[in-house]
Order: C-alpha cells, then structure tokens, then sequence
C-alpha cells in the first residue's frame, strides 16, 4: 500500500482550492486551504503557499486588508525559503491589492521595488511601451482635431 505524504496531501488541497477559487466557489476554496494547513504541516513554504492562495482568495471576496495581510505573509515565507520568484509574484499581488484600494502611489513602488533586474526591464519596456502608445493617441488626437478644422 501506498501512502501519500502530509505535504502531498496539502499541495492537492492547494491545487484543488485554486481550482474552486477560479470557478468562484469561494466556501469550497476555503475548507480545502484549511484542509491543506491542517494535514501540511509546518513548513515555511507550505504556510507561504496557503497564506498566498489565502489572499488570492480574500481578494476576490473584497477583503482588501486581509488579502494585504496574507501576501505580505507569504512574501516573508517565500523570502526565508530563498524563493525569489514566488516573493517576486506576491510582490506583485501586494501592488495588485494596493492599486485596487486606491494607493497608486505605494503600488508603484511595491512594484518597482519587488520587480528585481528583469522585473526592472519588463517596467521599464512597459513604462516606454505606454509612453510610445500615449505619444501615438496624442499625435492621432492632433491628425483629427487638424482634419476636422480643415472640413469647417
């Protein structure tokens, strides 16, 4: 017979929960990822794990502090695990969270500040990209506002 780790069961739950969460089955979502604490263990990433799909969950339910909480909480485990990319991704929830509660300011430097060198590129392409695009609508604007002074 074969039996299934603690960490194994959890990681379904995990999975399973993301699953309910997306379909919008909110109730489901939550007794899984209380499921996957209870049989997970206490392992630094597994705690990381639910508290991230915990604020995933939050989120979409409106509970903006709480959702901040658990990001933030997951960030500090993916941080001690030395998981630079699941911290960089909550970093991102965190500035997700804070643009959706109005604080475009500290949503910026959230994102700036967890983007890393390649996030750092990706802003900044995106930053010249918006540029480029607003330059492009400016200039459009202009060309219309020309024609239709030309048809008067």
């Amino acid at each position: 017979m074969v039996s299934t780790s603690g960490t194994e069961l959890a990681n379904r739950r995990i999975g399973w929960a993301s699953l309910a969460l997306n379909r919008g089955n909110h109730s489901s979502a939550r007794r899984l990822l209380d499921d996957a604490e209870r049989v997970g263990g206490e392992s630094t990433r597994m705690t990381a794990n639910i508290a991230r799909r915990r604020a995933d969950l939050y989120l979409r339910e409106g509970h903006t502090d709480d959702a901040l909480e658990q990001a933030r909480f997951a960030i500090d485990g993916y941080t001690r695990c030395g998981d630079d990319v699941a911290a960089a991704r909550c970093g991102r929830l965190v500035g997700d969270i804070l643009a959706i509660t109005g604080d475009l300011p500290q949503a910026a430097t959230q994102a700036s500040s967890r983007a890393g060198p390649s996030g750092a590129v990706r802003l900044g392409a995106r930053r010249r990209s918006i540029s480029f695009t607003s330059s492009i609508q400016r200039v459009s604007a202009t060309r219309r506002s020309a024609r239709v002074e030309k048809c008067r």
